[in-house]
């Protein structure tokens, strides 16, 4: 398997911004945000994941080898506001790609403060996705095929903990 690679970027029709990267090299998963250099996470062909933090923390995880990866993964949740598109250590480099999901804030609700939940999801298996959050109201369902498992982005706003209740 040659390695791919997929961007998540955020648009709202003239500014794009870079929120995510994933690569999918071998039989190994990296991912992480551009922003934050020289930090990035890692699920194994064995089911193996490293996960580093921004304390300078990691853990180990044991997971569901990839070859029999079933159901659904989350592996990150990204909170960003409008000011991702202004910010300079998000600025999309136009760094090539095999695949790109676009983020558009215009077609979220007017809000300060959106959330990004990204993971990786069996092919076809659409009802394994996370949708009833209890405190993400869901906006937008991205699902990026090209690599296997399948990737998924759900984007939304903040539900407050006081309207949960």
């Amino acid at each position: 398997m040659k390695k791919l690679r997929l961007r998540i970027l955020v648009t709202d029709g003239q500014r794009v911004a870079d929120l995510f990267w994933l690569t999918h090299k071998e039989k190994d998963i990296y991912y992480g945000r551009p922003a934050i250099r020289d930090i990035h996470s890692s699920y194994h062909g064995s089911g193996k994941r490293h996960i580093e933090h921004l304390n300078g923390s990691k853990d180990k995880i044991q997971s569901i080898p990839l070859a029999d990866f079933k159901g659904h993964c989350d592996l990150v949740q990204i909170g960003f506001g409008a000011g991702v598109l202004n910010s300079r250590a998000h600025r999309y480099s136009g760094k090539s790609s095999e695949a790109v999901a676009y983020i558009d804030v215009r077609s979220l609700p007017k809000q300060k403060n959106y959330i990004a939940r990204i993971g990786l999801m069996e092919p076809n298996a659409f009802t394994c996705l996370p949708l009833d959050l209890p405190h993400i109201q869901v906006c937008q369902v991205l699902i990026v095929p090209v690599l296997v498992p399948w990737v998924y982005v759900i984007t939304g706003v903040d539900v407050p903990l006081s309207s949960i209740r």
